[in-house]
């Protein structure tokens, strides 16, 4: 009897070499995670300082929510002395100080609008009605919003 060598009996399993392993990595790999590492850790600092950065900002807005009428100058010229020197911001007054505050909010709110009460609470902080305060609380809280970091 002869078999037939186009039998299918004959035909053997078909080897298969092992998986490739993952470890060791190639060289490259390596490269490559440092690479990442040092920009997730360069993102990190950089996220964190602006954070650091804006404390003044968050700390404003949250003062700003239950604010009295008489201190409202006084935190919008703390919020001025963090994003300006001294010299420039702690002699402002009057036309001068709504023109700065313009100026670094980028509007025109403070000179031409309800920002001008600001000067008369400086001087008589009950004589500001609760709408005037109110719409006055919502232009500072653009302008805290909008300056730039010094």
């Amino acid at each position: 009897m002869t078999t037939n060598p186009t039998s299918l009996d004959l035909l053997h399993d078909i080897v298969t070499s092992d998986p490739v392993s993952w470890w060791p990595l190639a060289p490259g790999w390596y490269v490559i995670m440092l690479a990442l590492l040092i920009g997730v850790s360069l993102l990190s600092i950089r996220f964190i300082q602006q954070w650091q950065k804006n404390r003044f900002r968050r700390e404003a807005l949250n003062q700003l929510e239950n604010i009295s009428p008489s201190n409202l100058p006084a935190l919008v010229k703390r919020v001025a002395l963090c994003i300006a020197p001294r010299e420039q911001v702690a002699s402002l007054s009057g036309d001068d100080w709504l023109t700065f505050l313009d100026q670094t909010g980028n509007t025109t709110a403070f000179t031409k609008k309800v920002g001008q009460q600001l000067l008369a609470l400086s001087y008589s902080p009950s004589e500001s009605a609760d709408t005037e305060f109110s719409e006055l609380k919502k232009t500072i809280h653009n302008w805290i919003l909008k300056i730039p970091n010094s």
